[in-house]
């Protein structure tokens, strides 16, 4: 700027100067013009002048005066000739000066016509003879009138001239202004858009670095890594995050080498392959590899590339982020893990179904020979052998049934430290005089959505691991207390709902877990005790009961120190109810209804397994009702046609018109005699086939006890 303006003022001087020269001329070249105009004008004036005296002197001596001879006035007039004839050659008497020679054929006309005029009277002046006064008068009347004619055209003719030349000065000095004028405002505003180009350039200056800060900012607190790397991978720039994240704070000391030196050997074969291998063309291509953390762990990271072309199209350089992964493939092995937990309970709840139906066979029959067989001896034995058989078999059952999320759990609003006492006299029972069974001080929390009997049997299940853990004696410790998860646990714990919940810890100081052991204790049939001392059920029971109580079960051990298991449970809205509820199986009764006149009842029992469908029979013969079997649906909409039924007891999936479908059918022609609906699922997950809601239940396996008392609940809602 401060260039600008001094070139400005150099600039306006210079021109003031020029145009005070350019004014000194013009005025300078009107003065000529008017003196060369004043000169024509004056010749012209002495030509009359010269010859009005050649006249006077040639009067007077004609009058006789001998003063005024005859050569003055011929001087005279050859005077008067002479100026005349400068004066056509733009010469003056004037010394210094010129005249303005006339510029137009009028002038020189008049001027020929003066110069003859002037030759015919120095003529008559010259003449010997003498001439009349009068027609010498009459003769420099014509001289005369033709010198001043003369006189007015060429002082007409300088007139014109002299304006025109005056209108030339001011329009040069007008022109010359306005120029001037216009070079200054011209500078002016060139002045005020320099500065305006100055402010602007500041102003991106102000933006560009308030950018390139943040940009350098978010390039520090970004949890993504950047570098810009040559095409055969050499760093040109790394961001903070990889200098951090790779253990080197100096940009120079990454600059210059390949990227995949910042991972271990195995990695960095990995990364160079795919990065060699991309095909021709390629834009984009990503990759995961894997890199100590120093802690005896590993850390993923997401690498992703993007080419940068120049303007003829060739690739100039090779954008990349980084991005650590590892709490995202964590999370993937849970959800993996889960899903395989989810694969299994299926393929497990349908076993255990069909397990189902055979210790329901077993444990009829054995109980109707045991009722045959009332005697004794070694054939009772046996047959308690057997009933203890299917008694365990049912059991484990119903451990595959809660690891697959299908046991009949009672979930309501349960007080968790009436529960936690119960199991903990149980538990005492369990554990060696080695092992000291702690419950640490106890604090009331909120009720939560449980059920007392599954929570019972989870407590004891890990109570019973810990004892194990321990042969040479130990300690195990339970504590109860409310946990409130806010936003920030979640960030680590997204597989958790927000809010408070009740939360059961089992602590041991056994000989704990590595991290892969620890990663599968819930896995179906996982154990580390040997052969034949445990079935790999009970900690993915445990499992699947919490999650079927919509809860969450954790596991944290080091070998040598001990293995913490914590149970969350969500916590209940509403009023608690009892925290246990009665586990015993239903008690004798009277004996069966009948239809009200003394005969017994007649029930019709379709499944279309053959050994359970006469097993059933047999058992409710015995019991005294009639008895008819059908191996459908169809045949059983056909009996019910031709016989008087009180009662039907019905598997629920049959292949051709199971007991859903039958009940229908059954209302939809009007008949309204109770229906017993059975199946080896809970009636939770049959839910989803249309179950009614107020139909009786029967599950299996079944007990003589249990068909006893489910029938003769439904024949007394019938009869009431």
């Amino acid at each position: 700027m401060r260039r600008l303006d001094q070139a400005g003022f150099v600039a306006i001087v210079t021109l003031g100067l020029f145009s005070l020269v350019l004014m000194e001329a013009g005025h300078s070249r009107v003065v000529e013009e008017f003196t060369r105009s004043l000169t024509s004008v004056d010749n012209l004036t002495r030509v009359r002048v010269h010859a009005t005296r050649a006249y006077l002197a040639a009067v007077r001596e004609r009058n006789g005066d001998p003063t005024f001879a005859g050569p003055v006035a011929e001087a005279e007039l050859e005077a008067a000739q002479s100026l005349l004839g400068d004066w056509a050659q733009g010469r003056s008497s004037l010394p210094g000066m010129t005249a303005l020679p006339p510029d137009d054929p009028a002038q020189l006309a008049q001027a020929r016509e003066l110069s003859q005029k002037l030759e015919a009277f120095q003529e008559r002046l010259l003449n010997p003879r003498g001439e009349d006064p009068f027609e010498l008068r009459l003769a420099f009347g014509e001289l005369e009138r033709s010198a001043m004619a003369l006189e007015r055209t060429v002082h007409a003719r300088v007139r014109v001239r002299l304006d025109e030349e005056a209108r030339r000065h001011l329009l040069r000095l007008g022109l010359w202004s306005l120029f001037i004028l216009l070079t200054a405002l011209g500078f002016m505003a060139l002045r005020r858009l320099a500065s305006r180009t100055r402010d602007h350039r500041n102003q991106v200056a102000r933006q560009r670095d308030r950018a390139r800060d943040r940009y350098a900012t978010l390039l520090e607190i970004s949890p993504t890594g950047f570098l810009r790397c040559q095409g055969d991978g050499t760093i040109l720039e790394a961001s903070p995050w990889w200098r951090d994240e790779m253990g080197d704070d100096e940009q120079s000391a990454w600059r210059g080498r390949a990227w995949w030196e910042a991972f271990p050997p195995e990695s960095q074969a990995v990364a160079k392959d795919r990065w060699s291998g991309r095909a021709e063309g390629t834009r984009a291509f990503s990759m995961e590899l894997s890199r100590p953390d120093g802690g005896g762990s590993h850390r993923w990271y997401l690498l992703q590339w993007s080419a940068r072309d120049s303007d003829d199209g060739t690739t100039v350089h090779w954008l990349g982020t980084i991005l650590d992964v590892t709490e995202r493939r964590v999370v993937e092995d849970r959800l993996h893990h889960v899903q395989r937990l989810e694969a299994v309970g299926q393929f497990t709840g349908g076993i255990a179904h069909d397990f189902n139906n055979l210790l329901s066979v077993i444990l009829a029959n054995a109980h109707m020979l045991e009722d045959d067989l009332a005697g004794g001896g070694e054939a009772g034995e046996l047959l308690q052998d057997i009933k203890s058989a299917g008694e365990s078999g049912r059991e484990l059952v119903r451990g595959l049934m809660g690891f697959s999320r299908q046991a009949p759990l009672r979930i309501a609003p349960l007080e968790v430290l009436p529960v936690v006492e119960e199991a903990l006299k149980l538990a005492r029972r369990l554990v060696p005089s080695s092992v000291d069974l702690k419950c640490t001080p106890q604090h009331p929390i909120p009720p939560v959505h449980g059920d007392a009997g599954a929570l019972q049997q989870i407590l004891l299940n890990l109570i019973s691991n810990a004892r194990d853990a321990m042969p040479q004696g130990g300690e195990i410790r339970v504590s109860v207390a409310a946990a409130t998860l806010d936003s920030e646990y979640l960030l680590d714990h997204p597989w958790f709902e927000p809010g408070t919940y009740g939360l059961i810890t089992v602590t041991d100081t056994g000989s704990g877990m590595d991290a892969e052991t620890a990663s599968r204790v819930f896995d179906p049939f996982f154990t580390t005790k040997p052969r034949g001392k445990g079935t790999g059920l009970g900690l993915a029971t445990a499992h699947g009961l919490v999650a079927q109580m919509g809860g969450q079960i954790q596991v944290y051990s080091e070998v040598g120190v001990g293995t913490v298991f914590r149970i969350y449970l969500p916590q209940a809205e509403g009023t608690p109810v009892p925290a246990t509820h009665s586990l015993v199986p239903v008690a004798d009764k009277e004996p069966p209804a009948t239809p009200g006149d003394g005969s017994p009842a007649t029930i019709l029992v379709v499944d279309d397994d053959p050994v359970l469908r006469r097993t059933a029979a047999r058992t409710l013969t015995r019991l005294g009702y009639l008895v008819l079997t059908a191996e459908d649906g169809f045949q059983a909409l056909a009996l019910l046609r031709e016989e008087s039924i009180h009662l039907v007891i019905s598997d629920v999936a049959m292949d051709r018109m199971g007991g859903v479908a039958l009940h229908k059918a059954i209302r939809s022609e009007g008949w309204t005699l109770p229906f017993l609906f059975s199946s080896g699922y809970t009636r939770e997950d049959l839910g989803r086939d249309d179950l009614p809601d107020d139909a009786a239940f029967l599950p299996k396996p079944w007990t003589v006890d249990q068909i006893r008392a489910r029938v003769e609940e439904a024949l007394a809602g019938a009869s009431g």
